[in-house]
């Protein structure tokens, strides 16, 4: 088993060594992939990432098309899910001086990163890490699911906390209430 640095180290691109145009890469990530990063909620992954390089002179232009399944927990029932990914993120890495201005990109699925002359690589871990998690719904239950694996003796746990425990408000927010009238 490859340790945290030799397994990130699989995602670093020696742009120098690419001739201009178009260069594809394939990865397949699993659970020790998101471990890298020190990620306890995934359970298991099985995505397969596609990256499509255009180089250019002075600037490197990086598709990354991701799709597959990510193990995470529900968070109503703790029963683990199999969450669809299917998305598609752009970086552009611009190869200039750092003390030369930093431009920004006004579309939110395209990232800017500046990366100095004397650069000779840069990693794409970081990148498919984020677009993988953004994937993946912030509240993660069934509902959004075709089946629901939901663990019955835990809702039914929750269904009767929630029958004991009265709905009331809490007093501070009652007198907070009051002076709002």
């Amino acid at each position: 088993m490859k340790n945290a640095s030799e397994l990130l180290a699989e995602f670093d691109i020696e742009f120098v060594k690419l001739k201009d145009g178009r260069h594809d890469f394939q990865y397949e990530i699993d659970k020790q992939f998101f471990e890298a990063f020190e990620n306890e909620e995934v359970a298991s992954a099985d995505v397969r990432v596609e990256l499509q390089l255009d180089k250019q002179h002075h600037m490197v232009q990086a598709d990354l098309i991701m799709k597959g399944t990510l193990g995470m927990s529900c968070d109503r029932c703790l029963e683990t899910l199999n969450w669809p990914v299917d998305c598609k993120y752009k970086v552009i890495y611009k190869l200039q001086d750092e003390h030369q201005s930093r431009e920004l990109t006004e579309d939110p699925n395209v990232e800017l990163v500046v990366v100095p002359h004397t650069a000779f690589s840069f990693n794409v871990a970081q990148p498919i890490y984020e677009s993988v998690l953004l994937a993946v719904p912030m509240l993660r239950n069934c509902d959004g699911l075709d089946q629901k694996p939901c663990n019955r003796e835990m809702l039914e746990k929750l269904e009767k906390l929630n029958q004991n425990g009265e709905e009331g408000t809490d007093p501070r927010w009652d007198k907070l209430k009051e002076l709002l009238k």
